[in-house]
């Protein structure tokens, strides 16, 4: 039987598999070397650069054609991303790991890669319930995560946030399965396939099954009107957990909705909700963090102002792909150059706070960066770099992003979401300007900044990246 018409896997699908697998099969001996206690956590952390420079390596090993995933050839940045952001939680983790009473690196870290894993099976799937299977995958991780080590009734309740979100996200895209398989029977199509997805014009249980799938993304992308769990679930995390939750979680979304829609039936209705949720996103995440001081809620709500962003942009491609446009490469580019300067950002502003030698930062105010810049003055320019670059300053890559992103909307005629982004970017500067001049203003008198030295060289390349990434596409767009 074809794998196109049925759920039985070729060696192709195995094959385009494999970089996941290692993963799954790293993540398995770190759990095992976490169950020897005398297991020291540098090994445990070898181990799992040693899995994820494996996993980077088998790429070039899984190149073929499988109907259930992409291409990998066409679609590696997805898994690279992930390993990527696995390295640097790991590098970020020592820290946090060190302050805990019983350190259990190895399950923390082999966790880590299963969620890794996951979220790269999740963001490649070309099918439905290999989706739905990879994303309650990956929430099995982070429930375990967010709450690790159990310190504060706050990891806990975060922990609990997260699970009734993801519960209600899994729903969501559970039953939309269950509408768009029973389309499959009118249609005589097997729908769950994304490739099928147009086939599905005009078909109301379709329709309602497509939109229930795309909320449960939502979830996933902390986009309007489903981004309330965000800023607690963010606040309680440990850093490392939140930065992969920020970075890895919001992109593996980004790509599966982006799959989603280019392959759904093109409807104006659907362009208006999309650019609805689009502008309230931005709104919400921007007024809400000019509110906030506590560093790790500031973060919570710019990914709900930069969901919206990405929701802009993907509304873009639907009507430009829609059209027939002929820069379809421009806009598979701006999404992997979008993701790549948030990710880069969001790293470094997380490696600054992870220098701070407090207990818990969960009732942080950004008033306790006050004296970084004597103290650290590396921390402090990454941090000023890293925070221009989401407020989308020049030249950074957060700035070219943005701009990626405004020539689309403009090419799709989409002026008023255009407007919408530009005031919102505007708001954004404040909160995070005010963030950047704590750090830069004195310690209080008897005040002792709590924020050490540490990681010089991660810094310096994640500030590095975000520079020469702004100049590269500055050259490209010229």
């Amino acid at each position: 039987m074809d794998s196109s018409n049925g759920f039985i896997a070729t060696s192709a699908d195995w094959l385009a598999v494999l970089p996941e697998a290692i993963l799954a099969c790293f993540g398995v001996l770190l759990i095992l070397a976490g169950a020897f206690k005398k297991f020291p956590p540098i090994a445990c952390r070898m181990l799992a650069y040693l899995g994820f420079a494996a996993s980077l390596a088998a790429l070039a090993f899984a190149g073929k054609e499988s109907a259930f995933f992409e291409t990998l050839s066409s679609r590696a940045e997805c898994t690279a991303l992930f390993v990527f952001c696995g390295i640097l939680s790991v590098s970020m983790s020592a820290r946090y790991l060190e302050s805990l009473a019983t350190k259990n690196a190895g399950e923390f870290f082999g966790i880590l890669m299963f969620a890794a894993a996951a979220l790269s099976i999740f963001s490649r799937s070309q099918h439905l319930m290999l989706t739905f299977v990879a994303l309650e995958a990956s929430a099995i991780c982070f429930y375990a995560l967010i709450a690790w080590g159990r310190r504060t009734v706050e990891n806990l309740e975060a922990s609990i946030r997260y699970i009734i979100a993801s519960g209600v996200s899994g729903a969501f895209l559970l039953l939309g399965i269950a509408f768009i398989y029973g389309a499959s029977f009118d249609i005589g199509s097997d729908m769950l396939y994304f490739g099928n997805f147009t086939e599905g014009a005009g078909s109301a249980l379709f329709g309602v099954g497509a939109v229930l799938a795309i909320s449960a993304v939502f979830f996933k992308l902390s986009a309007f009107p489903f981004q309330f769990w965000s800023a607690d679930v963010y606040q309680g995390s440990p850093l490392p957990v939140g930065a992969f939750l920020a970075v890895a979680s919001k992109s593996a979304a980004v790509f599966v909705l982006y799959k989603m829609l280019i392959s759904l039936p093109y409807s104006s209705s659907l362009v208006n909700i999309l650019s609805l949720s689009a502008a309230l996103s931005i709104i919400v995440g921007n007024f809400g963090g000019i509110a906030e001081r506590n560093p790790k809620r500031i973060i919570a709500f710019s990914g709900i102002a930069n969901a919206g962003y990405l929701l802009v942009f993907l509304t873009s491609a639907v009507v430009l792909l829609n059209l027939g446009a002929e820069n379809a490469n421009m806009i598979s580019l701006t999404l992997v150059f979008y993701v790549l300067a948030y990710a880069f950002a969001l790293y470094s502003v997380f490696f600054t706070q992870s220098l701070n030698y407090s207990e818990s930062d969960y009732n942080m105010d950004i008033c306790a960066y006050n004296g970084l810049s004597q103290k650290n003055p590396l921390a402090t320019v990454s941090l000023t770099v890293a925070l221009a670059s989401l407020a989308g300053i020049p030249p950074t890559a957060g700035f070219f992003a943005k701009l990626l992103v405004l020539v689309l909307a403009y090419a799709a005629g989409l002026y008023w979401l255009m407007l919408v982004l530009i005031l919102g970017s505007a708001a954004s500067i404040y909160y995070y300007f005010k963030w950047i001049r704590a750090s830069c203003e004195p310690a209080k008198e008897g005040a002792v900044c709590g924020f050490g030295r540490g990681y010089a060289s991660i810094l310096l390349a994640l500030t590095l990246a975000i520079l020469i990434l702004g100049v590269k596409y500055a050259l490209y767009l010229c």
